[in-house]
């Protein structure tokens, strides 16, 4: 749902890859508010790249030991990793380290407010957020949700 309401907005030629690893793992979130999370992750990529980009989007389980996250959370235990990964222009360090600041935007048509909605949305769900970016190469951001524990069929 996410991808398909940033491909109506792309008038780029971007291609999206989308990779599930594994079998279900259900991770404890409320779907709407993760829709909103990957939506604003991936009208960033978008923005990010060139006319041939490449947004990979990628979900499989993780098991952390003490992972410290963007913000100096640290997680352990079971996770569903979610990335967004894109070959864009990347960020250097002084941008990288504002890009939760709400209203900071380096673009001019932007208000700015998209990743501040993601880390809280992340937070609000007990996960944690890691972001890697080189400039000319791109970003990768990971967000990690926990898993449902005990959680049965039936």
């Amino acid at each position: 749902k996410a991808m398909e309401s940033i491909r109506e907005v792309n008038n780029q030629s971007v291609t999206f890859e989308v990779q599930i690893c594994g079998d279900e793992f259900p991770a404890n979130c409320d779907a709407g508010q993760i829709t909103q999370v990957l939506t604003h992750l991936c009208a960033n990529a978008v923005q990010a790249v060139t006319d041939r980009g490449e947004i990979k989007i990628s979900l499989e389980p993780a098991t952390l030991a003490a992972f410290e996250c963007f913000d100096g959370t640290i997680l352990s235990g079971e996770y569903a990793r979610l990335t967004v990964t894109d070959n864009g222009s990347g960020m250097n360090e002084a941008v990288l380290a504002r890009i939760f600041d709400p209203f900071f935007t380096t673009l001019t048509q932007a208000a700015g407010l998209g990743l501040s909605v993601v880390i809280g949305l992340v937070r609000c769900h007990r996960g944690g957020i890691s972001v890697f970016s080189k400039p000319d190469i791109g970003t990768s951001i990971e967000i990690y949700l926990p898993l449902a524990e005990g959680e049965t069929e039936g």
